[in-house]
């Protein structure tokens, strides 16, 4: 776990959805309603929607840091969700579906979500590779120390899906942590973090600061 912190201290930061314009967080909204509807269709692992939306935010925060977020339409915004999605299940799938049961016709076609694909990978520049909320999750939920609870498992696994909806600057392992304290939270549970958490100052203070502010 130490050294999944050590690469994610090295990402850059996401913008907060508040700091994106009204246009580009619809693009966002309505791109990620249909990745969820081709990631259920294709019942494709957890991880992989993580990863894909990760990746699609980092794509956003470059678009509107280039300030070319007025040029991208709908169609670009989708091809690129689905191409990351693409990309992500290339990482995170056993057996990756190949590339025509994303490209259907009706969605997106295979010619468009090619260009796309290399599209995400010139844009972050071949870096791909970084721990998401649900990988530190899961590393969570395996830790002896905690001995969490089925119900917390589940309850933080569903938090953690939920935060997917908005952009946020706290990264994964801040998320992960503050799932896992939420959860215990609600159902009146104490659980501790493990040390790699302990010696991550920031992470902890920002699961701290989800919790006070859902509380």
């Amino acid at each position: 776990m130490t050294s999944w912190l050590r690469v994610e201290s090295r990402a850059p930061a996401l913008l907060a959805t508040a700091s994106l314009t009204r246009r580009a967080a619809d693009l966002r909204a309505d791109t990620l309603h249909i990745m969820v509807q081709v990631f259920k269709a294709l019942r494709l692992q957890d991880e992989t929607l993580h990863l894909s939306v990760l990746l699609f935010d980092r794509v956003l925060s470059e678009v509107v840091d280039a300030q070319t977020e007025a040029g991208w339409t709908f169609d670009n915004a989708l091809n690129t969700g689905i191409a990351c999605l693409v990309i992500a299940g290339k990482y995170e799938e056993q057996h990756a579906p190949d590339l025509d049961s994303f490209a259907d016709g009706q969605v997106v076609n295979k010619g468009d979500l090619l260009r796309a694909e290399a599209r995400v990978l010139r844009t972050l520049r071949w870096r791909l590779s970084q721990p998401t909320g649900w990988h530190f999750l899961h590393r969570l939920q395996c830790a002896p120390r905690l001995r969490l609870s089925a119900a917390t498992q589940w309850l933080a696994m569903y938090i953690l899906e939920l935060s997917l909806a908005q952009r946020t600057p706290f990264r994964g392992s801040a998320l992960a942590a503050a799932a896992v304290l939420l959860a215990a939270h609600l159902q009146h549970r104490s659980e501790s973090l493990p040390v790699a958490f302990v010696h991550d100052v920031i992470a902890l203070r920002c699961a701290r600061a989800n919790v006070a502010h859902h509380h």
